[in-house]
């Protein structure tokens, strides 16, 4: 069985960890005085970053090792992850869109 190695988080994915803490899970004055517009999340593009990411994984894991219901789970992801809406996100990132 070969295991894909672990790769190091991007810059992007440590400001949305950050943000998760301090926005959403977690009381903190770093919330107080936030505008509407601060606090917006591009969740086409955190979808995207995340689900190529899970894509690698379905298609690298071995099948008896995964219970048989997730592969049901993820496939409106996989789904959408083909779709030319998809592309055009993932356009928006290699121009340098923002995440968080």
């Amino acid at each position: 069985m070969s295991v894909l190695s672990r790769r190091r988080r991007d810059a992007t994915e440590k400001a949305i960890d950050r943000r998760i803490n301090k926005e959403t899970a977690h009381l903190t004055y770093a919330r107080v005085g936030m505008t509407v517009e601060a606090t917006g999340w591009q969740f086409p593009l955190i979808t995207l970053k995340v689900g190529d990411e899970l894509k690698v994984f379905i298609d690298n894991v071995p099948k008896d090792l995964v219970d048989a219901r997730f592969f049901g789970r993820v496939e409106p992801l996989t789904d959408w992850l083909a779709t030319d809406i998809a592309d055009a996100w993932r356009k928006e990132l290699a121009r340098g869109a923002k995440l968080v």
